[in-house]
């Protein structure tokens, strides 16, 4: 049985990407599904670029 759940996902996310690696979260949610999968550390070490990002009123997510 594998110790992680998640962890052919994971690869998936970390290694297939080639270029420019950004990630974008739409709602604090889903960064926090997302981080409890793999780290924000893990992502700066296979080169991703993490934004976060601000609401303003109209529910508008603004990259910062």
């Amino acid at each position: 049985m594998k110790d992680n759940l998640y962890e052919e996902q994971k690869t998936l996310i970390l290694n297939t990407s080639t270029g420019i690696k950004v990630l974008l979260f739409d709602s604090d949610d889903t960064k926090k599904a997302i981080n409890n999968i793999i780290s924000y550390y893990e992502f700066l070490e296979h080169d991703y670029f993490y934004f976060t990002y601000t609401v303003v009123a109209k529910k508008i997510a603004i990259p910062t």
